[in-house]
Parts: C-alpha cells; sequence; structure tokens
C-alpha cells in the first residue's frame, strides 16, 4: 500500500470491504471484495463517458428533429433568398394578371356556351311548334 501512496499522490487509498454473497465461482460465502480509490475513480470515469455519450446522442436527436425541414420548405427558402423583394413583387403581379386575364376568358366562354345553348333551346322549341302545327 505504501508503494501505492508513493506511486500516486493524488489518489486517496481507502480500503472498503465488500462482503458479497456466494457466487459461483467462489466457494467462499465470505469472500472480501477490494475496491481502491483509483478502482472507484476509473468505474466513475466510465459511467461518466457513457452518460456523456448517451447525452450527446440525445442533444443530436433533438437537434435533428428541431432542424427538420420538408424539401418544400427548403425549396421556399432557397428560392426566396435569390429572388429579391422587387422581383417577388413583380412575379406576383404578373402571376395575378395572368389569372385575371384566365378568369375573363373563362367568363367569355362560360357565357357564350350559354348564349349558343339558348339559342339552341329556342330553335328546338320553335321547331317542335312548326311540326305541331
Amino acid at each position: 500500500m505504501k508503494e501505492l501512496i508513493e506511486d500516486l499522490p493524488d489518489c486517496n487509498i481507502s480500503i472498503k470491504y465488500n462482503y458479497a454473497g456466494s457466487s459461483e465461482e467462489e466457494d467462499d460465502a465470505d469472500a472480501i471484495h477490494l475496491l481502491w480509490a483509483c478502482d472507484r475513480l476509473d468505474v466513475a470515469r466510465e459511467i461518466d463517458f457513457q452518460l456523456v455519450s448517451i447525452y450527446n446522442q440525445l442533444v443530436l436527436l433533438e437537434k435533428v428533429m428541431d432542424s427538420r425541414t420538408t424539401i418544400l420548405d427548403f425549396l421556399k427558402h432557397k428560392i426566396f433568398d435569390a429572388v429579391g423583394r422587387v422581383s417577388r413583387g413583380a412575379i406576383a403581379d404578373y402571376a395575378l394578371s395572368r389569372w385575371q386575364d384566365a378568369s375573363a376568358k373563362a367568363a367569355q366562354k362560360a357565357s357564350l356556351k350559354g348564349s349558343v345553348s339558348g339559342d339552341n333551346e329556342t330553335d328546338k322549341n320553335n321547331n317542335s311548334k312548326s311540326r305541331q302545327q
């Protein structure tokens, strides 16, 4: 023990006797287990290392879950970053004018179809009346 104290001056050596129950390997019921302070430090370091590793994995998992973005969000951010605010306004105005033009054309087509089908119904009614006479 004197040699250990000289070799490791920062290490506190205390002897602790842990009487363990019988194990399969030992037949002695009064077996004594010596756990040196340095051994306890090694065990504590190993446990600390494992806990830090688990904590790092949990932090990484949390970051992945928090920063997860969909492809659509990614593309939106990249497109909006590439196109300036003024350009986005111009694109929106252009899209709005195209939408308005398309809706006006669709309304004209619908009104033309309505008048043509209305004329056809009038013609059918006139033809049926002339046949009856």
